[in-house]
């Protein structure tokens, strides 16, 4: 008897264990048919990611009933930085996705971890179909990342003009500036967009014309030096701007086009009366630029303007 005791308890220990795991592998199994029967509380789902990234309506609409998290911060293929299912669609173009995020009350005001809304993702890379969605549910329109970068200040940098018109149609400041004092106006100037830039003048950037940036730089300043900047620098003179304000070691929009090689902006800057004489902080006059390029571009420009009064 005493013999078979201990052989009757580890049978017992021994079903015990096997049934825990049948319970345990039965609770799991059936957690998962409740997770596809959409009865399970809020999660992070990656799919509802990919879903809003592709504008997939169908997997949206299935992810939100199976109770993914519409607002969740996470990893969207393509984007270096975490953002919302709503700044993935908005970021892609995929205005029907946008209406249906919201519809199913995803925030048009959740954060990224750069600060970014949804708004700002739409002005830079989506559509102004998405643009205006978001702004209907209530987006802010000059809602700030942590760089200080807005909607509007993307959509000049790499927006077409129809979200840059919406934004402006909704109110956007165009006076406010980013982490390097950096305005719209001064934005489209550099990426040689002239339709915008006329856009933002008309929207009342006239006023602010010659603001600089972090280091002195106006947005006449900027496009002097700009690639395909021509027709901009002629629109921002014909605004008003002021050619002969110097950056923060005295260059002017004057020396700049002369260090670039551009006739064409020496002549329009000379014409709004730059001063051809003004020095930078070195001394150098915007003739000695276009010589210290050393080549036949720079020689014919110096052409152009007089010798130094030293």
């Amino acid at each position: 008897m005493s013999a078979s005791r201990p052989m009757s308890l580890s049978l017992v220990v021994i079903v015990l264990l096997v049934a825990g795991g049948f319970m345990f592998w039965t609770v799991r199994e059936l957690a998962a048919e409740l997770r596809h029967d959409g009865a399970y509380s809020t999660s992070v789902s990656p799919a509802i990611f990919s879903a809003a990234a592709s504008g997939d309506i169908a997997s949206i609409e299935r992810e939100a009933k199976r109770g993914a998290d519409l607002n969740a911060v996470g990893s969207v293929a393509g984007s270096r930085s975490t953002m919302t299912p709503l700044m993935a669609a908005s970021m892609n173009g995929h205005d029907a996705a946008v209406k249906k995020l919201l519809e199913l009350g995803a925030s048009p005001e959740t954060r990224s971890d750069d600060g970014r809304t949804a708004i700002i993702y739409a002005a830079g890379w989506g559509n102004s179909a998405c643009v205006e969605a978001l702004l209907a549910k209530g987006a802010r329109v000059d809602a700030r990342g942590d760089d200080g970068w807005t909607a509007i200040m993307l959509a000049s940098a790499r927006g077409d003009l129809d979200r840059l018109q919406a934004l402006l149609a909704a109110g956007a400041n165009v006076d406010m500036r980013n982490k390097w004092s950096q305005t719209a106006l001064l934005i489209a100037a550099q990426a040689g967009a002239v339709d915008r830039v006329r856009a933002l003048l008309d929207a009342g950037a006239r006023a602010t014309i010659d603001w600089a940036d972090n280091e002195g730089a106006t947005a006449l300043a900027v496009a002097a030096a700009a690639a395909d900047s021509d027709d901009v620098l002629n629109e921002l003179l014909a605004a008003g701007a002021n050619p002969n304000l110097a950056d923060a070691d005295g260059l002017t929009p004057l020396m700049r086009a002369a260090d670039r090689g551009d006739a064409e902006r020496v002549r329009s800057l000379l014409d709004a009366k730059a001063d051809p004489l003004a020095k930078d902080r070195l001394g150098r006059t915007a003739r000695d630029w276009a010589l210290s390029r050393d080549d036949d571009i720079g020689r014919t420009i110096a052409s152009l303007l007089p010798a130094s009064d030293k």
